[in-house]
C-alpha cells in the first residue's frame, strides 16, 4: 500500500509540473466566450436560474448540466480568474489519473505498469487540448465520473451487491450529464465482464443485466441529438456526403494510434477535406492501408488471446474502437476532420496496450528487462517537454490560432478566429486579412462573412460591408446577429422599412437578441409606429433595467401614445445617463410639456439645449433655442 501512495503522489506531483504554466493562460475565443466570458447565466455563478438554466433546454449545441454547474462552481469561488479555471481543470485530470491508476492495479497490472498507463496518461500531449482548454471541462468531468462507475462495477462484479449497483449507475448518470462520451460505456462494462472478472456474459446478460446503463445511455443519445440539432451543430448530409464521412472515419482510426505514438503538428482544429475542394482527400491506396491496419492490428489481438492466453492487447483494442465511436464523425457534430480531445477516453484501450506488450517484454530475461525499463522510462519523460510545450500553444487565441495556421492547411476556421483575435486588439487591418482569407478557403463560411462585414464598415466601406452581412445571411438563413448588423446599416441610412423587415427576421430565430430588438424599437419610432414599439422597449425594460437607452425609448413610444408614464421612464433615463445626454432631455421636457408641467419642461429644455451647444451639437442647440423663444412668447410655441 505504501509502493501504490508514492506512485499516486508522484503522478499528481509530475501532472502539476507538467501542466505548471497553465496558471499563466489566459481564455481563448474556442468556445470560452459562450461557456465563461460571455454568458451572464454562468457569471452569476451558482443561482436558482442558474439551476433550472443549466438542466432545462440545450446551451451551445450540447445538453451537459453537470459542466455548467461546474462552471458557476468556479465563478462563485474565483469569478473569472483564467487561472483559478484552468488550474481546476488540472486538478480534475490529477483526480482522474489517479483513478485509472488505481483501476489498472484492481485489475491485476501490478503497481509499476498501473503507474506507466496512468503516467502516459496524465502527461501525453494529445490531452492537452481536454485539459488547458477551459471550456472542455467537460472532457475532464466525464472522464471522472465515468472511471469511478468503472470502479463500482468493478466491485459490483466481485460481490454483486444492490449498493455497487446503484452507484455504478448513478455515476454513469453523472458523467453523462457532463458529456455525452461515456454512452459506449455498457459495452466497457462488457470488456470488464472478460478481463478482469473472467465471465463471459451471455447476450442474455449483456442486455438484461446492463439495461439500467443502456437506458441512460439511450437517453442520453437522445438528448446528445435533439441538442445539437437545435444548436445546428450536426453538419447536413448534403455538406458531408455519408460515404465522405466513413472513409475519414477509416483513416482516423490509425491516425489517432500514431498520434499517440508520435505526436505532432497537434491543432486546435482540422479541417475536414470534404468542406474544402483545396484539400486533397484520402488516396485509395491510404484508405486500402488504414484499412489493413486496422484488421491486422485486431487479427494480432486475436491471435495473442488465443495462441498465448494474453486477452490484453485486444479488450484494449476493442476499447479504443468502441470508445471511438461517438466521436468518429458518422454523425458530424462540427466541421472538423478529427479532434486531440476525442482521444482523452479512448487512448486508455491503446495504453493498456502498451503495458501489455511491455509487460511481456520484461518478462525476457536477458535483454527485455533493461529494453523495458528504458522505453517505460523514456516514454515518460518524452512527453513531459512536449506536454509542457503544447500548453504554451493553449495561452491566448492568437498563439492558439497562429500555431493551428503553422501545422494544418487551409484553416478557415482558425483564419476567423485569429481575425477576431487580432480585432479585439484593435488590429483591423490584420484582421481583415485573416477574415478574407477565411472566405477564400470556404466562401459558404457565414462567420467568416460576418466578420469582413465588420471590419469593412469599421472602415467606411459601407456598401461593401452589407454585401458581406448578405452573403453571411445567404449562407445561414438563421443568422440573426448578420441580419441585425445588416438592418442597422439600413437604418443609418434612413431605410427604416426595410431595416424593420431584417431586425424582425432576426427576432424571428433569436428571440433573446436585445441589440435586434432595440434596434426594431428605435426603428419603429422613427416610422411613427410607437404602438408597436411599445412592447419592445417593455421587454428591453425587464432585461435591462439599468440602460438609460432603453428607458429612453420606452419615454418615447409612452410619449408619443399619450401615456403619462413617459415622465417616469424619461427621468429614469435622464438619471441612468447622469443628465448627460441632451436627446433623453428634450425627450423628458416634452413628456413634461404634454403632462401639462410647462414651467418643469421650459427648465429641462434649457438644460438640453446648454448641453446640445457644449456637446458642439450647434444645430440642435438653436433648434431648441427657437423652441424655447416661442414658448416664452405671450402667444406660446
Amino acid at each position: 500500500m505504501r509502493r501504490l501512495v508514492i506512485y499516486g503522489l508522484l503522478l499528481v506531483a509530475l501532472t502539476g509540473l507538467t501542466y505548471s504554466e497553465v496558471g499563466h493562460n489566459l481564455f481563448t475565443n474556442f468556445d470560452d466566450n459562450e461557456y465563461l466570458t460571455a454568458n451572464e447565466v454562468v457569471q452569476q455563478g451558482w443561482s436558482p436560474e442558474g439551476l433550472r438554466w443549466a438542466f432545462v433546454g440545450s446551451h451551445v449545441a450540447n445538453w451537459h448540466p453537470l459542466t455548467w454547474l461546474s462552471h458557476m462552481t468556479d465563478v462563485e469561488f474565483f469569478g473569472l480568474d483564467p487561472a483559478a479555471h484552468h488550474w481546476a481543470n488540472v486538478g480534475i485530470h490529477s483526480l482522474v489519473t489517479l483513478l485509472l491508476f488505481g483501476l489498472a492495479w484492481r485489475c491485476g497490472a501490478g503497481a509499476l505498469w498501473s503507474f506507466w498507463i496512468a503516467a502516459i496518461f496524465a502527461l501525453h500531449p494529445l490531452h492537452v487540448e481536454s485539459v488547458a482548454w477551459a471550456s472542455e471541462r467537460k472532457d475532464t468531468l466525464s472522464a471522472f465520473f465515468g472511471l469511478i462507475s468503472l470502479h463500482f462495477y468493478l466491485s459490483w462484479g466481485n460481490d454483486h451487491r444492490r449498493r455497487d449497483r446503484v452507484l455504478f449507475h448513478l455515476a454513469l448518470a453523472l458523467g453523462l450529464m457532463a458529456k455525452p462520451m461515456l454512452v459506449t460505456w455498457p459495452a466497457v462494462f462488457v470488456l470488464i465482464d472478460f478481463w478482469p472478472l473472467r465471465r463471459t456474459p451471455s447476450w442474455r446478460s449483456v442486455v438484461m443485466e446492463k439495461s439500467g446503463a443502456w437506458a441512460l445511455a439511450l437517453a442520453s443519445v437522445v438528448a446528445t441529438i435533439w441538442a445539437q440539432g437545435k444548436g445546428r451543430a450536426l453538419v447536413a448530409g448534403t455538406e458531408i456526403p455519408f460515404l465522405d464521412r466513413i472513409t475519414n472515419a477509416l483513416v482516423q482510426l490509425p491516425n489517432y494510434v500514431l498520434s499517440w505514438i508520435a505526436p505532432r503538428n497537434l491543432a486546435a482544429f482540422y479541417p475536414h477535406p470534404a468542406l474544402v475542394d483545396t484539400l486533397p482527400g484520402p488516396t485509395p491506396l491510404h484508405l486500402f492501408a488504414s484499412g489493413l491496419s486496422l484488421m491486422a492490428i485486431t487479427a494480432a489481438g486475436v491471435l495473442l488471446w488465443r495462441r498465448r492466453q494474453q486477452p490484453l492487447p485486444l479488450l484494449g483494442w476493442c476499447f479504443y474502437l468502441g470508445t471511438l465511436v461517438p466521436v468518429i464523425g458518422l454523425l458530424q457534430a462540427g466541421p472538423q476532420s478529427h479532434a486531440d480531445r476525442y482521444t482523452y477516453l479512448p487512448s486508455i484501450g491503446l495504453m493498456v496496450i502498451g503495458a501489455a506488450l511491455l509487460r511481456a517484454l520484461a518478462a525476457r530475461q536477458t535483454w527485455g528487462r533493461p529494453l523495458a525499463w528504458i522505453l517505460v522510462v523514456g516514454t515518460v519523460l518524452l512527453c513531459i517537454p512536449a506536454t509542457r510545450s503544447q500548453v504554451r500553444v493553449w495561452h491566448d487565441s492568437e498563439s492558439l490560432w497562429r500555431h493551428a495556421l503553422v501545422v494544418t492547411d487551409e484553416n478557415w476556421l482558425a483564419h476567423n478566429n485569429l481575425g477576431n483575435a487580432l480585432s479585439q486588439q484593435g488590429r483591423k487591418a490584420e484582421a481583415r486579412t485573416h477574415y478574407a482569407e477565411a472566405v477564400r478557403i470556404l466562401p459558404s463560411y457565414t462567420m467568416a462573412h460576418f466578420n469582413l462585414g465588420n471590419t469593412l464598415i469599421e472602415a467606411g466601406e459601407i456598401d461593401r460591408g452589407i454585401e458581406e452581412y448578405r452573403a453571411a445571411i445567404r449562407y445561414d438563413r438563421q443568422n440573426a446577429a448578420a441580419m441585425n448588423n445588416l438592418g442597422n446599416e439600413l437604418a443609418k441610412q434612413g431605410r427604416f422599412a426595410e431595416a424593420v423587415e431584417w431586425f424582425e427576421s432576426a427576432l424571428r430565430y433569436a428571440p433573446q437578441l436585445g441589440e435586434a430588438r432595440m434596434n426594431l424599437g428605435w426603428s419603429l419610432l422613427f416610422l411613427h409606429r410607437a404602438e408597436e414599439a411599445r412592447p419592445h422597449f417593455e421587454w428591453l425594460v425587464q432585461r435591462r433595467p439599468q440602460s438609460a437607452r432603453v428607458h429612453h425609448g420606452l419615454a418615447q413610444a409612452l410619449l408619443f401614445t399619450g401615456d403619462r408614464g413617459a415622465v417616469d421612464e424619461a427621468r429614469r433615463a435622464v438619471d441612468l445617463s447622469q443628465g448627460q445626454n441632451p436627446e433623453i432631455l428634450e425627450t423628458l421636457a416634452r413628456a413634461q410639456g404634454a403632462s401639462g408641467a410647462q414651467e418643469e419642461a421650459i427648465e429641462t429644455l434649457e438644460r438640453a439645449a446648454t448641453l446640445f451647444r457644449e456637446q458642439g451639437q450647434s444645430a440642435d442647440a438653436r433648434r431648441l433655442e427657437e423652441l424655447l423663444q416661442r414658448s416664452r412668447s405671450p402667444s406660446g410655441p
